[in-house]
């Protein structure tokens, strides 16, 4: 018995006139279902671009970790190269923040830091290192 004359038994002769699609349930259930799994898929990319984010800046973090072998001029320049990968800058002068004074005192000893002739000394390596960590988690 389908549902059409199911819905007549029930009514009796209310619905003679009336013609009942047969299959507007089976229809709007799998719009329904279609709805639920598009979302289900728009969700998940933006769970996964998320946590991509949040991977690229703890493994940007671990880099940190492995730099501080070498001059102080490659040490910087490596905090630079990491910088521009983990703020998505071409340039770091192009970075936007709140915190501009902070960032323009910070970039400027980055830079000198990368085009010196005269080595760093270790706590000042430190401090750049120390710097740099902080730029990367405000990102």
């Amino acid at each position: 018995m389908n549902n059409k004359s199911q819905i007549e038994n029930l009514l009796g002769g209310y619905l003679e006139g009336l013609i009942l699609p047969e299959k507007a349930s089976s229809i709007s259930l799998m719009v329904w279902i279609l709805g639920a799994v598009l979302l289900c898929l728009i969700l998940f990319s933006l769970w996964r671009w998320l946590q991509f984010r949040q991977q690229a800046k703890q493994r940007a973090l671990r880099n940190l970790k492995v730099i501080d072998k070498g001059s102080s001029q490659v040490i910087a320049l490596k905090l630079a190269k990491l910088l521009r990968q983990g703020l998505k800058v071409p340039r770091l002068s192009l970075f936007q923040t709140e915190e501009i004074n902070k960032w323009a005192v910070f970039n400027k000893r980055l830079n000198s830091a990368c085009y010196s002739t005269e080595p760093l000394g270790e706590s000042e390596v430190q401090e750049l290192i120390k710097q740099t960590r902080y730029w990367l988690s405000k990102s």
